[in-house]
């Protein structure tokens, strides 16, 4: 997660987004909840560098299931 960014300006935002947004979503989904904090933690600072409307499109629900997740 830490090393998105740079990843990002390497592969560039299209590639990012065919490549790197379906694993995130798989990720917010996964039964270790320490995943999920690690995801919703970084999303501020994946906003900052993702195009305004790719992030709004794509990650918007992935953050709104992780906001009304319960951890049992």
């Amino acid at each position: 997660m830490q090393h998105l960014r740079t990843l990002t300006e390497v592969i560039g935002q299209d590639e990012f987004d065919r490549n790197i947004i379906p694993q995130l979503t798989q990720l917010s989904t996964d039964k270790i909840w320490r995943v999920k904090l690690a995801l919703i933690s970084f999303m501020p600072e994946l906003a900052q560098f993702l195009d305004t409307s790719l992030f709004k499109d794509r990650l918007e629900s992935v953050i709104m299931s992780l906001m009304s997740d319960s951890v049992f």
